[in-house]
């Protein structure tokens, strides 16, 4: 998932993955971009600001869709 921090503009990346009870929720980002905000506020979770894990209940439809949806919130954390 590091590797994804490489390309270019991109500040931030997360792999979320539905196990049999839970979905999982792995967050990297670079910079000022504090994904362990994301992960405890909204994925009962934490971390580090650029490192960042949490979990969801809601299936994995429901839970990517609310990741989505949270994304615009966090806009202005980015780097230039």
């Amino acid at each position: 998932m590091n590797q994804l921090l490489k390309i270019k503009n991109v500040q931030m990346a997360a792999f979320i993955t539905e196990q049999p009870t839970i979905v999982k929720i792995s967050l990297r980002s670079k910079g000022d971009f504090s994904v362990q905000q994301i992960a405890q506020r909204h994925f009962k979770g934490g971390g580090h600001k650029n490192a960042a894990g949490g979990a969801s209940f809601q299936g994995l439809k429901a839970t990517v869709r609310k990741f989505k949806e949270l994304l615009p919130n966090y806009r202005a954390q980015q780097t230039k």
